[in-house]
C-alpha cells in the first residue's frame, strides 16, 4: 500500500514524544502548524470566514498520531498541492481555549522553520481560498478567525525562558513582540456540504 501524499517523517526532536505517540490524539482535539521562512509566517485564509489561520484542524481516527494530523491538514489546507516542506522543528506546545459553552478546546501547534526559499503550493479548495507568508511584525494588520487571535501570540510565549527553565520553542522571529490580533468575530468554519 502507497504512503498518502501528505505523509512526511516527523522531525528527529519529536521522538519519544507526546505527538507521536498514539494515544495522545485522543487527549487533543486538533493540530496546527506555525511554519516560518525567516520571518514570516505561513497562513491560510477561510474560504467562507474570510479570516486568516494556522493551517491545521481536527484530528480524525485514521491518523496516526497528532503529527501525522498536522501534516495532513497542512496537506488539505494548502489544496492538496504539496507535503509539509522540509523544516526544522522550534519546538511544540498544548494549547487549552476555553469555549463559549465553558467547555475546554485542546489543540496542538507545532513550531517549524523552514528555508528562506521555501515556496508552499497553494489551490482554493473547500477550506481556504487564498495563502500567504506574512511578517511576524505586520499579523496585526489582519483579521483572525478564532481562535487564532489567542493562540499565535502563544509562541512568543512559549519562546520565553520562565522561572529558569528553558523555553518550550527555540528562539526566532516572534521573540521579538508578542502580537494583538483582531478577531474576525466567527467562532467556527467547516467546509461547504457536497
Amino acid at each position: 500500500m502507497a504512503a498518502a501524499a501528505w505523509r512526511v517523517p516527523p522531525p528527529r526532536e519529536l521522538r519519544a514524544e507526546l505527538p507521536l505517540v498514539r494515544h495522545y490524539k485522543e487527549q487533543v482535539s486538533a493540530a496546527f502548524v506555525a511554519l516560518f521562512r525567516g520571518e514570516e509566517l505561513f497562513l491560510v485564509r477561510g474560504r467562507q470566514s474570510g479570516l486568516w489561520q494556522l493551517p491545521g484542524g481536527m484530528i480524525e481516527a485514521s491518523d496516526l498520531n497528532v503529527w501525522d494530523a498536522a501534516a495532513r491538514e497542512f496537506y488539505e489546507e494548502t489544496g492538496s498541492q504539496a507535503p509539509l516542506p522540509s523544516s526544522r522543528l522550534q519546538g511544540w506546545f498544548e494549547t487549552t481555549i476555553e469555549l463559549p459553552s465553558g467547555g475546554l478546546f485542546r489543540g496542538v501547534i507545532f513550531v517549524l522553520q523552514t528555508e528562506a526559499t521555501c515556496e508552499v503550493p497553494f489551490a482554493v479548495n473547500g477550506e481556504t481560498r487564498e495563502a500567504l507568508w506574512r511578517p511576524w511584525r505586520n499579523l496585526e494588520d489582519l483579521d483572525f478567525r478564532w481562535p487564532n487571535d489567542q493562540t499565535i501570540p502563544q509562541i512568543f510565549d512559549m519562546a520565553q525562558a520562565e522561572d529558569g527553565r528553558r523555553p518550550v520553542v527555540r528562539a526566532g522571529c516572534y521573540m521579538e513582540m508578542r502580537p494583538t490580533l483582531r478577531c474576525g468575530g466567527h467562532m467556527r468554519e467547516s467546509a461547504p456540504e457536497k
